[in-house]
């Protein structure tokens, strides 16, 4: 027997946009304040760290979690860069420990990153819904439905009357455990974990900007090792 297959939904402007101003106020009214691009030496940060931000104000909570782990690689990565002239590529794992045996953070700063790490940036990266959802579990009332569709409706009165009463007692059952379920709850669960870690991240960053990527970094490590912009042959326009 074949399943009826539904037509596709054509994008329309008002599915986005659709009561997203109040949404939009309510969202940065809990978010810390942004950087300005210039007190950020290094504009591919900024641009990871600006659309992490973008993505928190419009209320994809998933993708800003994951731009935050990004951001923190991306830093570390930098960071790490200048301060011995080597490229390091890899698992961001292997980064923080590089960054740990070489003493290039402060032990501050590493149990920053390998809290969200562990914490965030690889269940969410990995949708490990398991890890996410951990320990919450959600009420499930089973209704028996027998008869015509019309004892089915008054089946579901008794049953919610019954409910509102406190007639009832739920069944448990693991978040994870079922696809749609953990998809509501995550999302639920998400509004008020991405606040917590965009100011715990976002303040972090800051940090690691101001201590570790000072524009005198970036024109000591430009002196050292060159710039590529040193191979740029001059436009002759005086002489013509």
């Amino acid at each position: 027997m074949n399943e009826e297959k539904f037509e596709p939904i054509w994008a329309e402007p008002k599915m986005f946009t659709e009561g997203i101003d109040d949404a939009i106020s309510k969202r940065i009214s809990r978010l810390p304040y942004m950087l300005h691009p210039y007190n950020v030496p290094d504009q591919n940060l900024y641009s990871i760290y600006s659309e992490a931000y973008r993505a928190f104000v419009f209320g994809l909570n998933n993708a800003g979690l994951m731009l935050l782990g990004q951001l923190l690689e991306v830093t570390l990565k930098e960071i790490i860069l200048l301060k011995t002239g080597k490229k390091k590529t890899g698992m961001f794992g292997n980064a923080i420990n590089f960054a740990k045996e070489n003493q290039i953070l402060n032990k501050n700063d590493i149990n920053v990153l390998e809290s969200f790490k562990n914490l965030v940036r690889n269940p969410y990266m990995h949708r490990n819904l398991e890890e996410i959802l951990e320990n919450v579990y959600v009420p499930i009332w089973g209704i028996p439905l027998e008869g015509t569709p019309e004892d089915w409706l008054e089946t579901l009165k008794t049953a919610t009357e019954g409910l509102e009463a406190g007639k009832y007692e739920p069944s448990y059952i693991r978040a994870s455990d079922d696809p749609t379920i953990a998809a509501i709850v995550k999302s639920k669960i998400d509004e008020d974990r991405s606040i917590y870690w965009a100011w715990k991240i976002f303040l972090e960053f800051e940090i690691l900007v101001d201590t570790y990527l000072p524009h005198e970094e970036f024109q000591k490590y430009i002196g050292e090792h060159g710039s590529p912009f040193d191979a740029v042959t001059l436009l002759n326009i005086y002489d013509e």
